[in-house]
């Protein structure tokens, strides 16, 4: 049996933003639904927020990436990534007046990069299952599990 969109939960709205591949294997073919939720409102607010404008759009423009998007090796934008990111984003205390730069990374992992007022350099990668940090003036480097714990540790050691 084919699952169709209306199967998919109402937290989840058919989105023309992200596909994923789901396998028939009563059929044997592949095909693709959509699956992404939109975004929640308060986390707009904080992403927009933290990042500015310029970053929100940026990651409003990642949900258009389909799959092989990096030369046939991308990975559409992580669903975890995002929630791990926003997660960091509610704790850490960024440098006045710094936006970070936000990137898609090709496994679908979501990057933020800044710098301090000095300009030592600060990085974060999200992903489903763990965040990779670094921070150039201490040398603080190193992954975390991508958990509530995990999320406050790494804005703790981020954090100016």
């Amino acid at each position: 049996m084919t699952p169709a969109i209306a199967d998919i939960p109402d937290t989840y709205r058919p989105s023309p933003y992200y596909v994923q591949r789901v396998s028939d294997f009563t059929a044997g073919s592949t095909f693709l639904v959509t699956s992404q939720p939109n975004f929640d409102a308060k986390d707009v607010f904080l992403v927009a927020g933290k990042l500015g404008y310029h970053g929100f759009q940026r990651i409003e423009t990642f949900r258009d990436y389909m799959p092989d998007w990096d030369f046939n090796r991308g990975q559409p934008m992580s669903e975890l990534a995002y929630r791990w990111m926003c997660e960091f984003l509610k704790c850490v205390e960024l440098p006045a007046g710094k936006r970070p730069s936000v990137f898609l990374a090709s496994s679908g992992n979501l990057e933020l990069a800044w710098e301090d007022n000095i300009g030592s350099k600060y990085q974060a990668e999200f992903g489903p299952s763990a965040i990779e940090f670094f921070r150039d003036n201490t040398g603080a480097e190193g992954i975390a599990e991508a958990s509530d714990a995990g999320v406050r540790e790494v804005a703790q050691i981020l954090s100016v």
